[in-house]
């Protein structure tokens, strides 16, 4: 459709011919593929208590890439992810996907990462994430965002 507004051209593979694609539908298509596993962790208006907080089911295949701690106000939190399959549900400690690298706030109201050391990062559709809270002082609040790329 030469012409129309917005559109540009893009070749569609090697020895193929020109087409016209749309910049909008690029751009959303590429961003469809990542994911935010989100859990939050709510103290009621006291520190967060510890133990299991929280099971998500996810129905999607996905390798994790990054991980992000906030916490509300600045204390200390430590949070382990499990992950087991629906028919081995309810995950244990034994099958924690965080090696020594799990999400922890240290005097802290955030905490990122990307590296994952030792993380098991891959996810099959029908996993369940169990969340356990290990340590925690003066952390009323907390979210754990777990982004994805889906496959």
């Amino acid at each position: 459709n030469p012409g129309v507004s917005g559109l540009f051209l893009q070749t569609a593979g090697s020895n193929a011919d020109l087409v016209w694609a749309d910049p909008l539908v690029q751009s959303l298509s590429a961003n469809l593929s990542i994911s935010n596993i989100v859990a939050t962790f709510d103290g009621g208006g006291s520190v967060i208590a510890t133990g299991i907080k929280l099971d998500i089911p996810v129905d999607f295949a996905a390798t994790i890439n990054q991980i992000t701690l906030v916490g509300y106000p600045t204390g200390n939190l430590v949070v382990d992810v499990y992950k087991t399959t629906y028919a081995g549900f309810p995950g244990t400690s034994a099958q924690s996907i965080t090696a020594s690298a799990k999400p922890t706030l240290t005097n802290a109201i955030k905490a990122q990462d990307s590296t994952l050391t030792g993380w098991t990062t891959l996810i099959t559709a029908g996993d369940i994430l169990r969340y356990n809270i290990d340590s925690v002082s003066s952390t009323l609040l907390a979210t754990l965002t777990i982004k994805a790329t889906r496959s």
